[in-house]
């Protein structure tokens, strides 16, 4: 959803940051990691029905189950 990340208005880039991959089969390897707010989501341009949507109060307790978030999700959320 590239939309979101070059839109002149209407989206608040809260965290970014470049993480790495796994060491074993990712060697030197790195993800940029982004998480946009939107004030209006007319923004992206990709059919939402596509996802699963969740909030943030959601997320967080699904984090808390054992299992359901990969470590690299919980990397991301981690600063929120």
């Amino acid at each position: 959803m590239v939309e979101v990340l070059i839109a002149e208005a209407g989206v608040r880039i809260v965290y970014r940051a470049e993480h790495n991959e796994e060491g074993g089969r990712f060697w030197q390897k790195s993800n940029e990691n982004i998480v946009a707010f939107l004030d209006d989501e007319r923004v992206i341009e990709t059919d939402l029905s596509l996802f699963r949507w969740a909030s943030l109060s959601q997320i967080k307790e699904l984090a808390l189950m054992d299992n359901l978030l990969s470590p690299f999700v919980k990397t991301i959320l981690l600063p929120l």
